[in-house]
C-alpha cells in the first residue's frame, strides 16, 4: 500500500489514465497496492483515454469496448466515469504497426463514452496533444456540472 499516492488520488480533481499500452504501462500501475481502490473511491472525474491504434501483440484486433473491458476486468467496474476514444480512424498499417482502435457499438458499461477527432494526422497511432487536451478539459467541466466536489484530505 502507497498511502502518500492514495492521498494524493483522494485530493484529486480529476484523474486520467492514459493513453499508453494497456497491458504494460497503465494496468501495471493500477495494480499497485490500494492503487485502485483509491481511484474507485475518489470523487474525482476519472477518464480514460483510449488508445487510437492497437499494438501489435499486446491489443491486437481491441475496439474501444475491449480495452475498457480489460481495464474493467483487470480494476473494478467503477473504475472511470467516462472515457474518451477516437472517431477520427486514419489508416494504420501502412506506415506503422498496428490498427485503428474503432467504437464497434458495444455499450460501455459504467462509464459514459465520448468521441472525439484525436488523431494527430502526421502520426496516426499517436493523439494530437491539442485535441486530446481540448477533450480532457471539457470532461473535466461536464464532470464538474455533473457531481458536486468536496474535498477528503484525510487530515484532521
Amino acid at each position: 500500500s502507497y498511502p502518500l499516492a492514495a492521498e494524493a488520488i483522494q485530493e484529486a480533481e480529476m484523474i486520467v489514465i492514459g493513453p499508453g499500452s494497456l497491458y504494460t504501462s497503465i494496468l501495471p500501475n493500477l495494480l499497485v497496492g490500494g492503487i485502485s481502490r483509491a481511484i474507485a473511491q475518489s470523487s474525482a472525474t476519472k477518464l480514460y483515454v483510449c488508445n487510437v491504434a492497437t499494438e501489435n501483440g499486446e491489443t491486437d484486433g481491441y475496439t474501444v469496448a475491449d480495452h475498457v473491458d480489460a481495464l474493467q476486468r483487470h480494476t473494478s467496474p467503477g473504475i472511470v466515469d467516462y472515457v474518451v476514444a477516437n472517431d477520427d480512424l486514419q489508416e494504420v498499417a501502412d506506415r506503422f504497426l498496428g490498427d485503428a482502435v474503432v467504437e464497434d457499438g458495444r455499450p460501455i458499461e459504467h462509464a459514459r463514452l465520448e468521441l472525439r477527432r484525436l488523431t494527430d494526422p502526421e502520426h496516426p497511432i499517436r493523439h494530437d496533444s491539442a485535441m486530446l487536451a481540448s477533450a480532457v478539459m471539457d470532461i473535466y467541466e461536464d464532470g464538474r456540472r455533473m457531481k458536486p466536489r468536496t474535498k477528503i484530505t484525510g487530515r484532521t
